[in-house]
């Protein structure tokens, strides 16, 4: 199985995300009161804010080679490569999930009736807004507002690239994006619309900038010497902890909730940095570790399918109650996502990948 997925051009980042699906399958889960899963329940959640820093620091470094290369972005083949990496798989898993809906809610006619109502917001990427304004769909819906987050990405950073190509002008446009969507997540905290604060594109997209201020700084860096590294590391563990325990969730104080995915961006930054400019005998030696890597090339199928695979899983085991033990479960429920993910690569991603301008 391993053997079939390929070695892209950053193994070590393809190895973060490997690290990233995980925490996310691990958050998942429903074992809260275990001590050790309990931890993941509660912070697991970051693995997605790491691949909105990865998703920007990668899309923005492809574009401005192109822009450099070329003086200008093709638009049309962006879009239409973008296209027929994400869309294939996702309208598979989305069409899964309205169906998986509306089997179940054949004796529930509210969740039917919203199921009519909302599907469409679903396939028109405006996921994360419906979640935040009219409530939750259905849990099988749930990962579909980080992607909703992640086209509206794609659909216009290339336009503000052409639009601001000078260096000083995208800088600036830079942090006026970074500010201006704290400053959305500030106002929304403080109106106590908590959802509309994580969810909207308008109040989450510097996770993403964070990664494309990345294309300045590492073109820039040389290896990072012994010391260097070490105190990046700890700076970068100081943030992440900080983030995750600190910030997060600060009731006391809005300001500091409103700097935690700031903070959670910052120290990924750190991450990335220590994956392609540390030393082999660092972290970086795990981070490039060939089997990390090919699993990270399954991270968008784990994604989209694992909380299909969970749901499924626990409502098997609630009606014949098999396996009672928490950590056979959530192995399970980690091991099977990569398995269906794998057969998505290699029949419907890899088949796509042929038309890709």
């Amino acid at each position: 199985m391993l053997k079939n997925l390929p070695l892209r051009k950053f193994p070590e980042l393809d190895a973060i995300r490997f690290i990233s699906i995980v925490l996310v399958v691990m958050h998942h889960q429903f074992f809260e009161q275990n001590n050790f899963l309990g931890w993941f329940a509660r912070y697991g959640w970051v693995g997605v804010d790491i691949f909105f820093v990865l998703s920007g620091y990668l899309i923005s470094s492809l574009l401005m080679e192109e822009l450099k290369n070329t003086g200008t972005i093709n638009l049309r083949k962006f879009w239409l490569r973008r296209m027929l990496r994400l869309w294939p798989s996702w309208l598979v898993t989305l069409g899964f999930s309205i169906l998986m809906v509306w089997f179940i809610s054949r004796h529930n006619p509210e969740l039917r009736s919203e199921l009519l109502d909302k599907w469409w917001h679903y396939l028109f990427h405006l996921g994360n807004y419906s979640q935040a304004i009219a409530g939750k769909l259905h849990n099988f819906f749930s990962i579909f507002w980080s992607l909703s987050v992640e086209e509206h990405f794609y659909l216009f950073w290339p336009l503000i690239l052409l639009l601001f190509r000078h260096k000083n002008w995208l800088l600036t446009s830079m942090i006026l994006l970074l500010t201006v969507a704290w400053g959305f997540r500030y106002w929304h905290l403080t109106k106590g619309d908590l959802v509309l604060a994580k969810l909207a594109t308008h109040s989450r997209i510097d996770s993403i900038i964070w990664g494309c201020l990345l294309t300045f700084v590492i073109p820039r860096m040389g290896r990072l010497k012994p010391m260097v590294e070490v105190v990046i590391t700890l700076i970068m563990l100081t943030l992440f902890y900080l983030g995750l325990h600190y910030f997060d969730n600060n009731a006391e104080w809005i300001l500091l909730d409103s700097l935690s995915f700031t903070v959670i961006s910052l120290a990924t930054c750190l991450l990335i940095i220590i994956a392609l400019k540390g030393n082999r005998s660092g972290m970086r030696a795990v981070l490039s570790l060939q089997p990390l890597a090919r699993l990270g090339v399954l991270s968008y199928g784990v994604y989209l399918i694992h909380l299909h695979v969970n749901y499924s899983i626990f409502a098997l085991l609630k009606q014949w109650s098999v396996i009672q033990d928490q950590n056979l479960i959530m192995l399970i429920n980690l091991i099977i996502p990569f398995v269906v993910a794998y057969i998505m690569f290699r029949f419907i991603d890899q088949h796509f990948a042929k038309y890709r301008p």
